[in-house]
């Protein structure tokens, strides 16, 4: 009996990629199994590879097929008689499944019948942890020939392993393996049967197939257990798949490039570019392409699938943002000591935020098309700068608009040192930038420009001159920052000029009233104080009078009053100018004569109402002897005037006298005392016709004319009486 050989097949998935995204295709048209496979490589990338979780999908498939169909499996794929057979797919991964219709597969009677033994498959393991280091124990034998994981030592290496169905085959000759080896293939390949199982066939047989699309990325550890025999240790990984690149990115512009594919056949790649809900797709011969007529600021979702054999295989995917547009007609408005407002059209195309740049900070809005910047410095130049941005961080180009702030404006305005011309204007600066600052000095009433100065930011004061006198002006104060054309608030004060002093005094006074007039001085705000005084004390005031008169009434008579004048402009007075009167004096009353003897009379009289410490003008008249006397600054109300001729009326007048000015009279007349005297007359009459004379009548006659005489000659000048005396009878 010779000697049996036994092959013990071990092996243990170090890591397992999920194959959940492998594509399978039936092919139906009928090939042999290598050019089957070849068809495969070419336009896809192998014979089907089974597991048990793909079994029952490929089944599906093998089911609208006309035949049995070929799979990624081969008795031996070298011509190494050591090679294990039924080891490995067409792809190379471990054999990890079997699903062999009964009796298959078939294996050639080559030994004695004292080592028949059964072919049997044991069931897979569990998980279990081999340790490497210690291999060598599997086996008695040398291993010296053993074929090394990697080029790196595994002492020490802990893998977790799935172990494959253990197989121990007998090559002895049975009755049934005589049956056997008329159905043995020396070189066969596996087809799959309808329903799922395996069968071998002759490779040049033609069978429709099976092939998947995909990558695998299996490490994978293979222990190979001859008896007697040795150790043999195989490392393998799948191909990369690499991605996309995108560059020279614009808003309306990128360029595409990936990588060149490991499969064959590729024809050209199929470029599909998707944006929002718009595809587009295009074709390239090269592992570049230029995308144009993009969308600015769009997110592009790209996919660059090799096509080989009509169809498209696994994609290289990238997405990207094209850079946004600029934004349109950027406006800078609304500019405050503080702030300003920015505003801006949406640019074409998709924007996701903005970015706003100035010097002293910056600022990000999602979605407005506008924004009011804060918290800036008056007077000062800021350049702002807006951006389009979008989620990947792109950004477009930028716009910029430049502007001043609104310069602040001046506090603390004063006013002092008024004249009559000029005036000294002072102010605190505000914060920020100052150039200069504009004075202006204007008339209060119809604002009209008196003055203009412009005052080097440095300085905080000017004197201004040249003003009107007596006027009441608007002072103002502007800052402005050169090259700005933008003005700071107008702070405003109202102030005066001193006014001169009035002209033109004029006083007119009744008996118990005096007017003052005057002329205004130069100037068209001046308004007037005026005070009466009486021996140097105040009687009367009147302030604030905005025309040039006043009346006073009810005041005393033949006083003395002075009246001072001064004007004001604001609360600046000019000079004072005044004037004395004395009011007109009242006429006396109750003049009387007392106490005549025949050389004086006394008069007396009573003072007029409301009179001050009056005097009085007199005078004595005898129009009979011509006497005529006057007396001047009489202060009492009693006069006695002596040296009179006796017998003598005398007319009496006495006048309230102030400051040259006589009142109406008051009179009354006296007579001295006569000193008695008798004249005798005689008169002889005469006449043509005979007894006229004796006749009484003619004689009555003549006394009469002789009276009328006298009283036409003395009146009532002197005392006198006229008595007539007849011879032998006395007639009175």
């Amino acid at each position: 009996m010779g000697k049996c050989k036994v092959i013990l097949i071990f092996c243990a998935v170090v890591s397992l990629c999920s194959a959940a995204d492998r594509e399978y295709f039936p092919v139906t048209t009928s090939l042999p199994w290598d050019e089957a496979r070849e068809h495969c490589q070419e336009c896809y990338t192998d014979l089907v590879t089974l597991t048990p979780e793909n079994m029952q999908f490929v089944q599906k498939l093998a089911q609208n097929l006309s035949s049995d169909c070929w799979v990624g499996l081969r008795k031996n794929f070298t011509t190494n008689s050591t090679s294990m057979l039924w080891s490995r797919w067409a792809n190379g991964e471990p054999l990890l499944f079997q699903n062999w219709y009964p009796g298959w597969p078939v294996f050639q009677s080559t030994v004695p019948a004292c080592c028949s033994a059964p072919a049997t498959v044991a069931p897979a393991t569990t998980m279990a942890e081999i340790t490497t280091q210690n291999v060598t124990s599997f086996s008695d034998n040398s291993t010296e020939n053993v074929t090394s994981f990697s080029d790196n030592s595994t002492e020490g290496l802990t893998t977790p392993l799935i172990t494959t169905p253990v197989m121990t085959t007998s090559l002895m000759t049975t009755p049934e393996e005589e049956e056997g080896d008329r159905k043995f293939i020396e070189d066969s390949c596996v087809a799959m049967l309808s329903f799922g199982a395996w069968v071998e066939k002759n490779c040049m047989e033609s069978l429709p197939s099976i092939c998947y699309e995909g990558f695998i990325c299996v490490y994978y550890l293979c222990i190979f257990f001859y008896l007697p025999g040795h150790l043999a240790l195989i490392q393998t990984t799948d191909r990369f798949r690499g991605g996309a690149n995108v560059t020279n990115k614009t808003s309306d512009s990128a360029t595409i490039t990936w990588q060149q594919p490991e499969h064959r056949n590729i024809s050209h790649y199929r470029v599909e570019v998707k944006t929002g809900e718009e595809m587009r797709s295009f074709e390239a011969h090269d592992t570049t392409y230029d995308l144009k007529n993009l969308t600015g600021g769009t997110n592009h979702s790209v996919q660059v699938f090799p096509v080989k054999c009509g169809r498209s295989i696994f994609p290289q995917k990238v997405n990207f943002y094209t850079i946004p547009n600029k934004v349109e007609n950027l406006n800078v408005s609304m500019e405050t000591e503080n702030s300003v407002f920015l505003s801006w059209n949406r640019p074409a195309g998709s924007v996701d935020c903005y970015f706003i740049e100035y010097q002293s900070g910056s600022s990000l809005t999602e979605s407005e098309r506008e924004r009011k910047i804060d918290g800036l410095t008056p007077g000062n130049f800021y350049r702002f700068t807006v951006i389009s941005g979008v989620k990947d961080g792109s950004r477009s180009e930028r716009v910029s608009v430049t502007t001043y702030t609104k310069p602040g404006k001046v506090s603390d305005l004063q006013v002092s040192d008024n004249t009559d011309n000029s005036l000294r204007l002072s102010w605190e600066r505000p914060e920020g930038n100052v150039t200069e600052f504009l004075v202006k000095a204007e008339d209060a009433d119809d604002r009209s420009n008196i003055d203009e100065v412009v005052v080097n930011g440095m300085l905080n004061e000017v004197e201004l001159t040249g003003l009107p006198s007596g006027s009441r002006i608007v002072l103002s104060v502007r800052v402005q920052v050169s090259g700005s054309g933008l003005l700071g608030d107008e702070v405003t004060i109202t102030n005066y000029t001193a006014p001169g002093p009035v002209s033109g005094l004029v006083l007119e006074t009744t008996e118990d009233s005096l007017t003052a007039r005057w002329k205004r001085p130069a100037g068209d705000s001046t308004t007037f104080n005026v005070e009466l005084q009486r021996d140097g004390k105040t009687e009367r005031q009147a302030q604030g009078l905005n025309e040039p008169t006043k009346q006073f009434k009810e005041l005393k008579t033949a006083a003395n009053y002075t009246v001072f004048v001064k004007s004001f402009s604001g609360h600046l007075e000019g000079p004072p100018v005044h004037g004395s009167e004395f009011t007109k004096p009242s006429r006396p009353t109750n003049a009387v004569s007392t106490s005549p003897n025949k050389t004086s009379i006394t008069f007396q009289w009573k003072a007029p109402n409301n009179t001050a410490a009056a005097t009085y003008f007199l005078r004595l008249n005898s129009s009979f002897w011509g006497d005529n006397r006057t007396r001047h600054g009489i202060n009492k109300t009693s006069y006695t005037f002596t040296g009179l001729t006796s017998g003598t009326k005398y007319d009496f007048e006495v006048r309230t006298e102030a400051d040259g000015q006589h009142s109406q009279p008051a009179t009354v007349s006296g007579c001295t005392v006569a000193d008695e005297r008798e004249i005798s007359l005689s008169m002889l009459c005469s006449s043509a016709e005979p007894l006229l004379c004796d006749q009484e009548d003619t004689r009555e006659k003549v006394f009469k004319q002789l009276e009328a005489h006298f009283e036409k000659t003395f009146g009532d000048s002197i005392v006198w009486n006229l008595k007539k005396q007849i011879e032998n009878q006395e007639t009175q």
